[in-house]
């Protein structure tokens, strides 16, 4: 998943890679 969140901030962000994650989370894709 690190690659994925890589490539849409950029680098990885700790903030943004859990906020990600929690979104797809939320819509039933964790």
């Amino acid at each position: 998943m690190a690659s994925m969140t890589d490539s849409r901030e950029g680098g990885a962000s700790p903030r943004s890679w859990r906020q990600w994650r929690e979104v797809e989370g939320a819509r039933g894709r964790g």
